[in-house]
C-alpha cells in the first residue's frame, strides 16, 4: 500500500488509469472526507454488537420498504440495510472514481483520501481463485 498525492483532477485520472493497467482489472474506489480515517465499517466504529441490534429492529419494519431478502438470508440483509443507511460490517466501494471523489471532497476544510482496491487480487489472497457468492460457505 502506498500514498500518492494528486493535486488536480487530471493527476487523479492518470493515477487511476495507471493503477487499472497495473492490476489488470477494474478497480474499486472509496472516498473518505478525512484522510485520518481508516478503513473501518460503520458497525465497527462504535461497537460490532450494534449491527445485530439494528438488524433486528430493521427487519421488523423492513416490509414497509418493499421487497426484502428471505428472513434466513442474513448476508442478503446486509446490503439491504446498508442501502437504508444502517451501520453494518460492510464497506461501501464504487466502480466509479467520481463517486469516490465526491465523498473524498465532502468536507472542504480537510484533506480527503481516496482508496483504490483490486477486488480480484483481494479475493485471490483471501479465499482463492473463485468468484464468491454471499451464500457460499467459503465467504462465511
Amino acid at each position: 500500500m502506498s500514498d500518492i498525492v494528486a493535486n488536480s483532477v487530471s493527476e487523479l485520472l492518470r493515477i487511476a488509469r495507471e493503477t487499472e493497467l497495473r492490476i489488470k482489472e477494474m478497480p474499486w474506489f472509496r472516498g473518505h472526507s478525512d484522510s485520518a480515517w481508516s478503513l473501518v465499517p460503520t458497525a465497527h466504529r462504535c461497537h460490532p454488537a450494534l449491527e445485530t441490534q439494528f438488524a433486528q429492529q430493521f427487519r421488523l419494519r423492513a416490509p414497509a420498504y418493499g421487497s426484502c431478502p428471505p428472513h434466513q438470508d442474513y448476508a442478503g440483509w446486509l446490503p439491504f440495510m446498508r442501502h437504508y443507511g444502517l451501520p453494518t460490517r460492510l464497506l461501501d466501494w464504487s466502480e466509479s472514481l467520481l463517486v469516490a471523489v465526491y465523498f473524498a471532497t465532502e468536507l472542504p476544510d480537510r484533506d480527503g483520501s481516496l482508496w483504490i482496491l483490486s477486488p480480484g487480487q483481494l479475493n485471490m489472497l483471501s479465499i482463492g481463485p473463485f468468484i464468491p457468492f454471499l451464500h457460499d460457505s467459503r465467504v462465511q
